[in-house]
């Protein structure tokens, strides 16, 4: 006889097994995911190593350090671009600020007509010491004995146009209220003028120019024409006449002293040195 009790058993068996084998399933899927969280804990490990960065969909890292370096990029480019065109530059700058003075500005005082004028002329001094004829900045490489590549000399407009664009703006608002500022921008006039000319001795040049001279000379004719019209008209007193010659030294050493940075190996003291071994050559 046949034990009729196993046969529920035997009936239930299938459903048993089914499970069973699910749950194998399932370990199996669980194994391999495990395994491939491992292999990919150690692609993100040996990926660290090799680009020293976090993976692109772990954090926001990837992306900030794309973005910085995007920055530093764009930076590099604008400040290549701003030292070959640094002349360009201040006279676009230059010409818009007098044109805007003209349009906003109709009524000037006196002070205010004079530094808008050695504004304009300042413009065309850069252009006849730097490119029509241009040669200037090669006398002075010639006295300081340095190689100098284009790109350090055309980014040393940048530094001259900073020089100028304080020595303008400041007496422009504030001359009339503190003739100092007036007298610093003509002291800076009339010192042009007088470098040009010293130039043709110092650089032994045969011709009676250095490049740059004729636009110098009518600023230190300006600069002159000021410092009497503040004198004649009573507009300053002593210590304007002292501070203002004082504010324009400090702010040419600056100038001085960045320039020579980007020279290298450069020293004030140095100086006087060059010019004595430059006034000795034949």
């Amino acid at each position: 006889m046949v034990n009729t009790s196993a046969l529920p058993a035997m009936h239930n068996s299938k459903p048993i097994c089914v499970s069973i084998v699910r749950v194998n399933q399932i370990k199996c899927k669980t194994t391999l995911f495990s395994r491939k969280k491992q292999l990919f804990s150690l692609k993100q490990t040996q990926f660290r190593k090799n680009y020293s960065i976090k993976p692109m969909f772990c954090s926001f890292a990837f992306a900030e350090k794309v973005v910085v370096l995007h920055r530093q990029l764009k930076h590099g480019i604008m400040w290549k671009f701003m030292k070959h065109y640094a002349l360009e530059i201040y006279t676009v700058i230059a010409m818009l600020l007098i044109t805007l003075v003209a349009i906003f500005m109709p009524e000037l005082t006196t002070i205010q007509k004079f530094v808008v004028f050695m504004s304009f002329i300042f413009i065309l001094h850069e252009w006849e010491e730097g490119k029509y004829p241009g040669g200037f900045l090669n006398l002075i490489i010639q006295l300081i004995q340095r190689n100098v590549d284009d790109e350090t000399m055309r980014a040393s407009r940048l530094v001259t146009a900073v020089l100028i664009f304080v020595l303008t703006i400041v007496p422009f608002f504030l001359g009339d209220a503190y003739p100092m500022f007036a007298v610093a921008v003509a002291t800076f006039c009339i010192f042009e003028g007088f470098i040009h000319i010293a130039g043709i001795r110092i650089f032994r040049l045969k011709k009676f120019y250095t490049p740059g001279m004729v636009t110098a000379e009518i600023e230190a004719i300006t600069g002159i024409a000021l410092i009497v019209y503040l004198a004649v008209n009573h507009l300053g007193a002593w210590y304007d006449y002292v501070c203002g010659p004082f504010i324009f030294l400090c702010c040419f050493a600056c100038m001085q002293r960045t320039l020579m940075s980007m020279v290298g190996g450069l020293r004030y003291r140095d100086m006087p040195k060059l010019i004595k071994a430059q006034l000795k050559r034949k």
